[in-house]
């Protein structure tokens, strides 16, 4: 998704040629670079450093409870998966860590929309970055979009 057939075909080619063939390990690889073939800049951030669920304390209920739909979040048709989750909760209770390890755990891209750098001082700019954020996210999807600092986004 989001890559013109030449792109897609440029990345495919250039990850073969590193050690003649694409596998698994090559995935990381291939959505940096789409992600840098996508220009994607500003406001998203592609976030190379995921984490491992033994690295959230406690979130019990939550790990399980993703444990349980996972299949649902990364199968069927777009149409039918689920579109995401909240997490909401003071500060360091791990919210941000538990978003990377999502990523981690299901080997999604991990993309990071910081909502305090949305502003902008011209009217409708805000509204643009943020439509133009979430246009570029869906074209890296399947991925775990991380919205940080939600509450600077609506504060008065």
């Amino acid at each position: 998704r989001g890559l013109s057939h030449a792109e897609a075909r440029l990345l495919a080619r250039n990850v073969i040629c590193n050690d003649g063939a694409i596998t698994q390990e090559d995935l990381p690889e291939l959505n940096r670079t789409k992600f840098q073939l996508l220009d994607l800049e500003g406001v998203l951030s592609f976030e190379y450093d995921t984490a491992r669920f033994a690295e959230v304390g406690g979130l019990a209920a939550l790990k399980r409870w993703l444990g349980e739909r996972q299949s649902a979040f990364l199968a069927g048709t777009p149409g039918d998966q689920p579109k995401g989750m909240m997490l909401v909760g003071v500060q360091g209770a791990g919210k941000s860590l538990a978003a990377k390890a999502v990523a981690g755990l299901w080997g999604l891209p991990l993309l990071r929309l910081d909502f305090a750098c949305l502003y902008n001082k011209y009217f409708g700019e805000t509204e643009r970055n943020l439509r133009e954020a979430l246009r570029l996210a869906e074209q890296m999807a399947p991925c775990v979009l991380w919205m940080d600092e939600v509450e600077k986004g609506i504060s008065g």
